[in-house]
């Protein structure tokens, strides 16, 4: 049976308010996480896996905008629906343990201005399931390859690094699914590793390597 990873990207609407992009405006994390989404699923799919990416543009896909003009919650509500949806049709379509997701997406501290939390995270929904196996090798990976160069993030209280979430995209998809926090972008060192080329390069291994050893081990 083939298996199937699909990223997901950082929330579209109202990108240029605090926490969505750095406070020096250089970086916006709705365009990143939509780079790294579409080559990741490149280099997915040249390992054999079909990839995609759940909401690859930076316009509306799929989802009436007009139809909130006023209210960007409701707005954001109508995405989500729409990324669950379309990854749930995979797992109709080839089955939930042949299909995983990962959202991307960077971090924040503050409200606009330059803070000192930094590091690499990732997140699960509540309780165990085969979610917490992805985000540990996922963990591990990042361990390996950004460990020298930000703080790793992790609760142990339940015995693996995971934080545990109810987000949407975590509770609603029907397959196991990840949310990764990479870096702070309100953080002026992690900041450098996330526009230089080399921070890039790590943080794409990370994901691939995790997503490879996942379906190593399960």
């Amino acid at each position: 049976m083939n298996k199937v990873v699909v990223f997901g990207t950082a929330h579209l609407e109202n990108p240029w308010i605090p926490g969505k992009l750095s406070p020096d405006k250089s970086f916006q994390e709705a365009v990143f996480s939509r780079e790294l989404a579409k080559d990741l699923a490149v280099t997915m799919q040249s390992y054999g896996f079909i990839s995609l990416v759940d909401y690859p543009g930076l316009a509306p896909d799929g989802i009436n905008i007009k139809a909130f003009p006023n209210n960007w919650e409701d707005q954001q509500r109508a995405e989500l629906n729409f990324r669950v949806k379309k990854v749930n049709e995979l797992v109709k379509q080839y089955g939930k343990d042949n299909v995983i997701y990962v959202s991307l997406h960077n971090n924040a501290s503050g409200n606009g201005q330059w803070m000192k939390a930094r590091g690499w995270e990732i997140y699960t929904s509540p309780g165990k399931t085969k979610s917490d196996i992805l985000a540990t090798c996922m963990w591990n990976a990042a361990k390996n390859y950004l460990g020298d160069l930000t703080t790793m993030r992790s609760d142990w209280s339940d015995g693996d690094p995971d934080k545990e979430a109810k987000f949407f995209v975590l509770t609603k998809t029907k397959c196991p699914a990840v949310l990764v926090e990479n870096l702070f972008m309100d953080n002026q060192e992690d900041l450098k590793v996330l526009t230089g080329d080399v921070g890039y390069m790590l943080i794409e291994r990370t994901i691939v390597e995790g997503i490879l050893n996942y379906w190593l081990k399960i």
